[in-house]
């Protein structure tokens, strides 16, 4: 994920800063991240391509 674009704000390229609730941003993180970690293991998706979904 880029953290610097020229003549972007960097608080635009963090989604985290634009929630007010930090917690129930994180908490709708993992959230999301276990819902792609599930389909992708029922898809039986090759780890090469999810690996950055392992916990």
């Amino acid at each position: 994920m880029p953290t610097h674009a020229e003549g972007v704000s960097d608080n635009v390229l963090d989604p985290r800063t634009s929630w007010a609730d930090k917690d129930g941003y994180d908490t709708a993180a993992n959230d999301l991240m276990d819902a792609f970690r599930n389909r992708a293991e029922e898809m039986d998706i090759n780890d090469e391509w999810t690996g950055w979904l392992k916990k």
